[in-house]
């Protein structure tokens, strides 16, 4: 585009229009941009050659002046408006002005992806220089936007600012979804959910123990074996050994008893 003569280069304006379409097939054409504080007369005069590939041609206008202007405010407004053509009646005569139109941003994964490089700077800096970054500018907006709602609440109560119930009873909805940790109804339920899960940890690690004991012991089936095996010949032996002369004095096997005691535990290895 060229502003010299207040024209627009026609040829190169079709030959971007079709490159365009070719990649982007289901976009079209609807407007165009400049860097301006406000829309001027020469906004009109390119306006009225858009108008060949538009019925009504949007301009969006650029405002890094004003934007530079309030940096040092908490205005969350982008630096850049959108003006819509309209016919204007003064003193019988019809004449071509802009006016101011609404607009919504709707971002795309492209975009959020030129915004994240942008915002690293280039391709320079560390993963964790750039995850710093993110952290800080996130808290920061954060803080902004909870001064924000302070400042309105308090203009409320002081009669300042106009009651908007919809925005009163969502902020109160936020304040409400926020951990109740004081609250005493929520800290006997936190101590018992607590509670029942320190139990939960406590069983299965019993039950952990108890498997791995199992799996370390000796079967049932072999214990009760040499326990039958033991207990089998010492009945026997008992019975079938012919025990020694002895004598009793004073109540006490004095004499005999030794030997036949070496006999009974040779009877019982002997089986095991």
């Amino acid at each position: 585009m060229e502003n010299d003569g207040v024209s627009v280069d026609q040829g190169f304006l079709v030959a971007r229009r079709d490159q365009y379409k070719q990649v982007f097939p289901s976009l079209e054409f609807i407007g165009w941009y400049t860097m301006a504080p406000y829309p001027t007369a020469q906004h009109i005069a390119l306006h009225e050659q858009f108008a060949a590939y538009s019925s009504t041609p949007l301009l969006l206008i650029l405002q890094p002046s004003t934007a530079l202007a309030t940096s040092s405010d908490n205005s969350q407004s982008l630096p850049f408006k959108a003006f819509e053509p309209t016919v204007e009646i003064r003193d019988r005569r019809s004449r071509s002005v802009f006016i101011e139109a609404p607009f919504t941003v709707e971002t795309g994964e492209a975009e959020r992806i030129a915004v994240d490089w942008t915002a690293r700077g280039g391709s320079g800096g560390t993963s964790l220089e750039t995850h710093l970054q993110t952290q800080r500018a996130a808290v920061k907006m954060l803080h902004e936007r909870i001064l924000l709602l302070v400042k309105y609440v308090t203009e409320v109560i002081v009669g300042s600012a106009k009651k908007d119930h919809d925005t009163l009873r969502s902020l109160s909805a936020l304040i409400a979804s926020l951990p109740a940790s004081e609250n005493k109804g929520f800290r006997e339920e936190f101590d018992t959910e607590y509670e029942d899960v320190q139990l939960t940890a406590y069983l299965s690690t019993l039950t952990k123990s108890a498997s791995i004991l199992n799996d370390v012991s000796p079967p049932p089936n072999l214990l009760r074996g040499i326990y039958v095996k033991i207990q089998s010949p010492i009945s026997l032996s008992i019975s079938t050994l012919s025990l020694p002369p002895t004598v009793k004095k004073g109540g006490l096997w004095v004499r005999g008893v030794e030997e036949w005691a070496v006999e009974a535990w040779e009877w019982v290895w002997e089986w095991v």
